[in-house]
């Protein structure tokens, strides 16, 4: 195998963009300090306004069934991943088919598909995909004037309908640790990818490594990127470990930095399961030793970004 040195951003910009991948493959930790890089910031303020404008129309689409914070930009580490996946996408010359793989009713493959008028396929297994992928497609073209909306594919990852190499861009967020096996998943994205296409993955991982959270193990996490480097024909090794005090994790992300949107009533109303959450929440605040759920604290997030030769 070789590692390609294969440049994603103009030469005068590498300069600039320390914290984000100029050669690939690039597979790296967040890290708090992340945040605090212009380019995070950048990316941050093109995707914000119109992530709060999609999180306000959720009470038109939300039900008891279907539970998804309407604000997903603000969760502690989407703050770090959806800035990181629009950026790198951002600077891709050629984008005209986005693969969004478990991309739920979320506001990152409706804002591609406008923004750049993009074909964007979001595929989801949940049941219940369809049907609120395709409400809120109406709601957001009505009230945000949208005029290129993301397609809607109910199906598994690992049995994707496309053929091959059909997509510029194969992304996911926060995803892969959630599928039972992930490397069919894997071996599909890379199928349906263009040559030169781009892969990005953003992933939680077990934080140390041996602790039991929610995350991918180490073995995982390396069988994962063996799985990439033999279907591409390149070496990605795993990622370095962070410095301690720099690793991105739930008890320092900056997320209560940002100003949130405030959520009405009435979406607690219609999904009992988030109002039981934000229970929980505040009585872990006024109960300061209560225990804490270790699969939520012992996570940590991984960015890969891969080139398919």
């Amino acid at each position: 195998m070789t590692t390609p040195q294969s440049p994603l951003f103009p030469h005068h910009l590498e300069a600039q963009s320390a914290h984000l991948p100029a050669h690939l493959p690039f597979a790296r930790y967040a890290h708090v300090s992340d945040l605090q890089h212009k380019f995070w910031q950048a990316s941050r303020a093109e995707i914000e306004p119109f992530a709060r404008d999609f999180g306000a129309l959720f009470e038109f689409w939300g039900t008891p069934d279907y539970i998804w914070p309407p604000y997903p930009l603000y969760a502690w580490s989407r703050i770090w991943e959806y800035p990181f996946v629009h950026r790198i996408i951002a600077g891709i010359p050629k984008k005209s088919t986005i693969l969004d793989i478990g991309s739920a009713t979320t506001f990152l493959p409706f804002y591609l598909a406008n923004q750049y008028s993009s074909t964007v396929a979001g595929i989801d297994p949940d049941p219940y995909h369809l049907h609120h992928f395709t409400a809120c497609a109406h709601e957001v073209q009505k009230r945000l004037a949208v005029k290129h909306l993301p397609l809607p594919v109910q199906t598994r990852g690992d049995a994707l309908p496309y053929p091959d190499a059909f997509f510029d861009i194969a992304y996911s967020v926060s995803v892969i640790e959630h599928i039972p096996d992930p490397l069919p998943t894997m071996r599909e994205m890379v199928r349906v990818l263009k040559p030169g296409g781009t892969l990005i993955l953003t992933l939680d991982v077990n934080y140390p490594f041996g602790t039991q959270a929610g995350g991918l193990s180490q073995s995982a996490l390396q069988a994962l990127l063996q799985t990439l480097s033999k279907e591409l024909g390149i070496e990605i090794p795993l990622p370095e470990a962070p410095l301690a005090d720099d690793v991105l994790l739930l008890h320092n992300s900056p997320m209560r930095n940002f100003s949130i949107p405030k959520i009405p009533a009435s979406y607690y109303l219609r999904q009992p399961k988030a109002a039981q959450n934000l229970v929980l929440s505040k009585l872990r605040k006024i109960v300061g030793n209560a225990p804490r759920s270790e699969s939520a604290e012992n996570l940590a997030v991984v960015a890969i970004v891969v080139q398919k030769p």
